[in-house]
């Protein structure tokens, strides 16, 4: 982990960290968006929990969703979940950049009153992925969908033994 979850909970942030699974009879990818073991959607989009005012105890968490070895939507989610693959990043795209749903936008039109369920400020939520450098080309593809990968990124060089040593044991 780089030493990046004890930094985070040392700042005030909640991290967790989630690695996603694709074998058959595991749960659709949106449902494996968890924290504390507790899924985030339940049947509904990432945005609206993260937005939900009912959900105002997530946002004093400052929440961090770490998934990691996310090179995997692109080598195993691709080959037999290529549908809940886009799925999952339109969501995880509308939740990062405060976009609420389509669906959801189309909602708000048919009954103005929904909109007071969410807070429409931006969200405290945070999304760190992990890939391997090989796979940042198919990540590219997603960037207009989600503009923010082009804005924060950060490459991790091979350690030295004494900085492997220390990203291990961190005291």
């Amino acid at each position: 982990g780089a030493g990046l979850m004890p930094q985070l909970v040392e700042s005030g942030f909640h991290p967790s960290l989630l690695r996603l699974r694709y074998e058959d009879g595991e749960p659709p990818l949106l449902d494996q968006i968890a924290m504390d073991g507790a899924p985030l959607t339940a049947g509904r989009s990432l945005w609206e929990f993260v937005h939900d005012k009912r959900n105002a105890h997530f946002a004093a968490l400052k929440p961090v969703l770490i998934f990691d070895q996310f090179e995997e939507i692109f080598s195993l989610g691709e080959a037999g979940r290529r549908a809940e693959v886009r799925e999952f990043f339109v969501q995880l795209a509308d939740a990062i950049e405060n976009r609420p749903p389509a669906a959801l936008e189309e909602r708000f039109r048919v009954d103005r009153a929904l909109v007071r369920q969410y807070e429409l400020a931006p969200s405290p939520l945070r999304v760190v992925l992990t890939l391997r450098e090989d796979y940042l080309s198919h990540l590219e593809a997603w960037k207009k969908t989600m503009p923010a990968l082009t804005r924060n990124r950060m490459a991790l060089k091979l350690l030295g033994g004494p900085q492997a040593l220390e990203a291990v044991v961190h005291e």
